[in-house]
């Protein structure tokens, strides 16, 4: 099963960004897209018995018409002419159609590689009561019309469906955005825009700009920040800011869903008189915002992990019973591991059928494509219980644990037997503390478990919009916490033990940086002495360094000329404690613990000493031409007075 957040409505291409007040569209069309969610390949159906599960975002509080889900899918060609889909919404079979009987998809080209049908697409109307709930549970199926002979049927390891990323949810918003907050955030458009007041009034506006952005990013918008004077989607400003571009409140709201332009009742916003307030709109508090407007915040400090065991239904496991013949796969995505969680191991609580006391069930752990655990189950079949050892090593870098349960030796000429197999919603990952002294930059965001201090520069407050999108841009890289953030400034010293980001031109003092950005441009050379690097080259360069000081750890990233800050993309997966990069990738990642493989370098820096011994040669001649002028000249003195 893949659970994923309410994400970005979109609107239709043919739809005009902007419109003049008298020719406001008095409806939204709105598409929200299985590849918008993050899956941009679409999912698979690979097994006989299995199927696709997935959940789609639905409109909040909203009036809407014409609501659908448009199904685009690729059947294998192998399956045969009377192949049939089923098609299940929220638990409740919707459509049971061949697979020959559905249009095919004039705009979608097949695979091409020989294996997957033409793209086809299957519009099935919503009901009601799918409106009711904050997602649509999709599960569809294939059956195949192909004799299940399983010496010569291409059943193992086969594609039998593909969900394309076209799918989506697709209704007509009626009367602009839903009057309710949540509702408002629900229907926002994928590009969405942020105006906070410039300059910023206190750090506090920052951390909560910081926090919506983060919030909106997961849902799947791109955000812009703007100045107030810009407009934008949500507004984050004091009540005379807001007035002075016609926003105005309702009374005793602090948070509100306005229409600043009375000629446009389509055209709203939200708006924040306080920065503290953002945080009612962080999950899960804002799916409690059924009304307009609030007078306070309602929200409380973040959640934290009360146990050191994680039950998977809360890692993406379908906690289901499904059909099993002969082969049955869950994976276990341990990236959603509460932060500051390594995992140890895996309790494993299943409900299988019968086997022979020959050829008994057989289960399989798999961490990283390596095989963790091989383990029979009892022929009699019933309720199981496996606790498998897991290496620990950090959720970022790992592939899902893939737990399969296998019937081995089954004869092939025999109809496979039916039964069900069910991971039970007990079974979990057991976890302890990650230590928190990070020994690399990405080590750092995983074992960042409680509050930290973010020191910003001088000049924060006074250019709000780019340092929020440093601190995004930094933050997701990281899986930073914006709720877990406190703002201070880069003139106080990191205090305590608490893990700080540093934003500064120069480093804290007392902690090692591995890099002196007061030497000039920076070269990095490998053992072999070639060039990897050299920052004189690459302009708009930055890096980020892991500050160590006994057991206080911190992340300070800069850029290496004057400019702003850039987070490389695949930041998270360096394995260095210095990373150099731009914002097309990362560039070089070292550990300077072990300048075995690579060193760093100050060509236009040089010691006193070293300077003396660049002119060595010269200073050696003068001196002896000296020293014989010197012997010269007291020779000649002694023979005078002799």
């Amino acid at each position: 099963m893949l659970v994923s957040v309410p994400t970005h409505a979109q609107q239709p291409s043919d739809t005009p960004d902007t419109a003049p007040a008298s020719e406001a569209p008095a409806a939204q069309h709105i598409t929200r897209t299985l590849g918008s969610l993050g899956h941009y390949q679409g999912l698979q159906q690979i097994t006989a018995e299995g199927s696709v599960a997935f959940y789609m975002p639905m409109p909040l509080d909203a009036q809407v018409s014409d609501p659908r889900l448009e199904l685009h899918y690729s059947p294998a060609a192998w399956l045969g002419p009377d192949a049939s889909l089923q098609v299940l919404l929220n638990g409740t079979p919707r459509e049971n159609i061949g697979v020959a009987d559905i249009s095919e998809d004039a705009t979608s080209a097949s695979t091409g590689n020989g294996k997957m049908a033409q793209t086809r697409m299957l519009s099935i109307p919503l009901q009601e009561e799918d409106l009711r709930l904050p997602y649509l549970q999709v599960r569809v199926r294939a059956r195949s019309s192909v004799p299940m002979d399983r010496c010569t049927s291409p059943r193992a390891q086969q594609t039998y469906l593909t969900i394309e990323p076209d799918t989506a949810v697709a209704y007509q918003l009626d009367q602009g955005p839903a009057p309710s907050v949540r509702g408002y955030i629900s229907t926002l458009p994928h590009q969405v825009r942020i105006a906070i007041s410039q300059p910023a009034p206190d750090p506090e506006a920052l951390r909560a700009a910081w926090l919506l952005t983060h919030e909106l990013q997961e849902r799947g918008h791109d955000v812009e920040h703007t100045g107030l004077e810009a407009g934008a989607d949500i507004a984050i400003a004091s009540r005379r800011e807001l007035a002075q571009i016609g926003v105005r409140l309702a009374a005793g709201h602090n948070i509100d869903v306005v229409a600043p332009d009375p000629q446009r009742p389509t055209s709203r916003l939200l708006a924040v008189t306080e920065p503290f307030f953002i945080d009612a709109l962080a999950d899960p508090w804002g799916a409690l915002l059924t009304s307009s407007g609030y007078p306070e915040s309602i929200s409380s400090p973040a959640p934290t992990a009360s146990s050191d065991s994680v039950q998977l239904t809360q890692l993406g496991v379908d906690g289901n019973a499904r059909p099993f013949a002969d082969r049955a796969e869950w994976a276990i995505d341990i990236n959603a591991l509460p932060a500051g969680r390594l995992p140890t191991a895996l309790n494993l609580n299943l409900v299988v059928p019968p086997s022979s006391a020959e050829q008994p069930l057989t289960l399989y752990v798999m961490q990283d494509n390596m095989l963790r655990a091989v383990q029979q189950l009892s022929a009699d079949g019933g309720p199981q219980s496996v606790r498998i050892g897991l290496n620990e090593v950090k959720p970022s870098a790992s592939e899902p644990i893939r737990v399969l349960l296998i019937r081995p030796g089954a004869d092939c000429t025999a109809a496979p037997p039916s039964g069900y197999a069910q991971l039970l919603t007990s079974s979990a990952v057991e976890t302890r503390p990650a230590g928190g002294q990070s020994q690399s930059v990405a080590a750092f965001g995983y074992e960042l478990a409680d509050r930290y201090f973010v020191h910003l520069p001088p000049d924060a407050l006074g250019r709000p919009h780019e340092w929020i999108s440093v601190l995004a841009s930094l933050g997701r890289s990281l899986a930073l916490d914006p709720r877990m953030a406190e703002f201070v400034s880069t003139s106080m010293a990191p205090s305590g033990n608490r893990p700080f980001i540093w934003l500064g031109s120069q480093p804290p003092e007392g902690f090692d940086s591995s890099i002196a950005v007061d030497q000039g441009r920076v070269r990095i050379r490998d053992n072999q002495d070639r060039i990897l690097l050299d920052s004189g080259e690459l302009p708009g360069t930055s890096f980020t360094s892991l500050l160590r000081s006994g057991a206080q750890r911190g992340i300070w990233l800069r850029a290496l000329d004057d400019g702003l800050p850039k987070v490389p993309p695949g930041l998270e997966q360096s394995t260095g404690d210095l990373v150099f990069g731009d914002e097309r990738g990362v560039l070089v990642s070292l550990d300077t613990r072990d300048y075995a493989l690579m060193k760093v370098e100050y060509p236009d820096y040089s010691t006193w000493w070293e300077r003396v011994a660049r002119y060595r040669g010269w200073l050696f001649v003068i001196g002896w031409v000296v020293l014989t002028l010197v012997a010269i000249v007291v020779s000649r003195r002694i023979r005078k007075k002799s």
